[in-house]
């Protein structure tokens, strides 16, 4: 056992020294690390665990060990890995980049700094450092990833399959984690403050994991109909089950659509990787049937009922509302200086809350110059995309393609209906991600030997 142990380690050491493994192809599992740190325990819930059932009572001592050991280090934790990746993502396109890189992390950088010198100067007596830091550093965060994953998959030769088996590890982890909190009922609501229902597990942020799920989901879709194994249909399953729990819209108009595209490019059969294939076809019908089926027993169906006997359903919930008090109030408040990096004014309520139209959240945390900055890194690789697809004719694009352009079509229409996507946590870490793995796949980025 002892040789077996010594030999492995003298493999890896070669490989190392050969350069066939090197320290950045870890990089693609910080999509796993962002997402496994990221939970949350209530000790309350916890200690009433024991309500709940024999399998909650087992799980109590686990879940009271953990609060006790991980929790407490949480909010320092998380803070300090998440601005440790950001840090590295800097240095490394700035290092190993392109020189439009190392601009845009210039660009990146300065928003923050103009931003969070301009809360200093326009409201210093409600300053929140934490609160005003991470609205801004959640934003640059997707800047800097862009030209992080840019550099990665420029500087290495990238296994397709490596990605679908961190996505179907993320897929299980959120199963698992969205099982266990609801057999203990420590859930986290969905809805904490209406009669609506719906879940996240002990994920913070509903709308956040929910956004996660659906953008990931045409890849893990399109890697069942490729690979029809029993682990591939697993993972569908979990992904669609674990988007209806959570019970909000963004999820359950993803699948659909996206069910709806792949369906129609299937028929078509106009695609060089998917000739005219009567089994996914059946299949994507069947899915796409039960989804129909099952909806008016879903935690959507009933919270659109309970919305519809309060008010009117509005397909933006209210934030379209929420955004017209919040420019008036700006509009008041702001002068020149203001508008160029910040929003601001004596209300911190309509200072700190989030408008939930990404777009509009960038606008008014940054600024003028701040939305300047975002539409200057994001369009530059939109407009390599952009001139990608239209280079290619309808015969030159397969399955592959379109499950990867899905993503970014969602990313882009949910920022704008949402949020969540360019303003949050762990979920700007895969926008980015998922924006460069389709240029890299439309042949946007070369690899270039080192």
């Amino acid at each position: 056992m002892v040789k077996t142990v010594i030999s492995n380690a003298i493999k890896l050491e070669n490989k190392i020294n050969k350069g066939i493994l090197k320290w950045e192809h870890l990089i693609p599992y910080i999509l796993l690390l962002v997402i496994i740190v990221d939970i949350s325990l209530d000790f309350e819930d916890i200690l009433f665990m024991h309500h709940n059932g024999l399998i909650a009572t087992i799980f109590q001592p686990i879940f009271l060990l953990v609060f006790f050991i991980i929790i407490p280090l949480k909010k320092v934790g998380w803070f300090i890995i998440y601005n440790l990746i950001v840090l590295f993502f800097t240095y490394y396109s700035y290092k190993y980049g392109k020189k439009h890189n190392r601009k845009f992390v210039i660009l990146a950088w300065s928003s923050l700094i103009f931003t969070y010198i301009s809360n200093f100067i326009l409201r210093f007596s409600e300053v929140s450092f934490f609160w005003d830091y991470y609205n801004v550093f959640y934003f640059i965060s997707f800047l800097i990833c862009l030209g992080g994953f840019e550099t990665y998959f420029r500087r290495n030769k990238i296994k397709f399959e490596t990605i679908f088996n961190i996505f179907k590890i993320i897929v299980i982890y959120i199963g698992f984690i969205f099982l266990i909190s609801y057999i203990t009922g420590t859930v986290i609501e969905s809805y904490e403050a209406s009669n609506k229902i719906g879940f996240s597990g002990w994920f913070v942020s509903s709308n956040s994991i929910g956004h996660l799920l659906t953008i990931i989901f045409p890849i893990i879709l399109y890697n069942f109909l490729k690979d029809k194994s029993f682990i591939n249909f697993g993972v569908l399953i979990i992904s669609i089950l674990c988007q209806l729990a959570i019970g909000t819209k963004a999820p359950y108009l993803g699948i659909m659509l996206t069910l709806f595209i792949f369906l129609g490019i299937t028929i078509f059969g106009c695609f060089k990787d998917n000739k005219f294939n009567k089994i996914n076809i059946g299949i994507l019908i069947v899915i796409i049937l039960v989804m129909i089926s099952i909806f008016p027993i879903t935690p959507l169906s009933y919270n659109l009922k309970v919305t519809g006997e309060n008010e009117e359903i509005d397909l933006l919930s209210g934030r379209y509302d929420f955004l017209t008090n919040k420019t008036n109030f700006s509009s008041n408040e702001n002068n020149c200086f203001g508008f160029l990096f910040i929003l601001t004014g004596n209300n911190s309520y309509l200072n700190s809350k989030l408008i939930e139209i990404d777009y509009f959240d960038i606008f008014f945390n940054n600024g003028l110059y701040g939305i300047i900055v975002f539409i200057i890194i994001t369009g530059y690789y939109l407009r390599l995309i952009s001139k990608k697809i239209i280079k290619k004719s309808v015969k030159n694009f397969s399955l592959k393609n379109i499950a990867y352009i899905i993503p970014v079509c969602l990313i882009l229409g949910i920022a704008g209906i949402a949020g969540h996507i360019f303003v949050g946590s762990y979920i700007t870490i895969y926008s980015a991600f998922m924006i460069i793995l389709l240029l890299y796949n439309l042949g946007g980025i070369k690899y270039e030997k080192q």
